[in-house]
């Protein structure tokens, strides 16, 4: 994929608040952008990059313990706390966004 080509972004589930998932898909864009495999490179070092670069600027923005999966082709099945996940697609890559879920005391 060309630094210059337009991406389309499809939300296929979430129950943030659209203020937080615009931030996210943001973030996974930028993410996106700026880690594009080159030739030698295998693409899953390209999505463990992505996927940390989304993780670490939620755990600093909205605290921890977020976790960002990405990848191509999967599904996801997690249990995480209210209003805080998102799985969505950029160009062909999926990503999951969700904050886990506190412990019951």
């Amino acid at each position: 994929i060309k630094k210059n080509m337009s991406i389309k972004v499809v939300i296929k589930c979430s129950d943030m608040p659209e203020k937080i998932q615009l931030e996210a898909i943001s973030q996974g864009i930028q993410a996106f952008y700026r880690n594009i495999p080159d030739n030698n490179e295998e693409p899953s070092d390209s999505f463990m990059r992505i996927a940390e670069e989304i993780k670490k600027e939620f755990d600093h923005k909205y605290k921890k313990a977020w976790h960002c999966i990405v990848g191509e082709n999967f599904g996801c099945f997690v249990t995480h706390e209210s209003k805080t996940f998102i799985f969505f697609e950029i160009a062909n890559l999926s990503i999951a966004l969700f904050k886990t879920a506190r412990p019951e005391s």
